[in-house]
């Protein structure tokens, strides 16, 4: 039988990523990225409108140069930085 050892699925973060002080410093950073001069009352008007679309795309862009391979992998990152959790490496 082989055991398996446990990895932390944010082990393989950038060392910037996993440190708990720089957790608010990027939340802002890509939160900024969305905000919008403009509102859209139904959702297809908000996937018709290109600058809105444009913007998305940047924060994804942004997010991957950050470090992040996934959605699921921001996704956890965001949760345990809530918790306050985020791993020392």
């Amino acid at each position: 039988m082989k055991i398996i050892k446990y990895k932390h699925p944010l082990q393989n973060l950038p060392k910037h990523l996993t440190e708990q002080n720089n957790y608010k410093k990027i939340q802002r950073k890509l939160i900024g990225m969305l905000q919008s001069t403009h509102s859209h009352a139904e959702i297809m008007d908000w996937t018709n409108c290109f600058p809105c679309q444009q913007r998305f795309q940047k924060y994804k862009e942004e997010k991957r140069k950050l470090g992040f391979r996934s959605t699921a992998e921001f996704m956890r990152w965001e949760k345990e930085g809530h918790e306050e959790t985020l791993i020392k490496i």
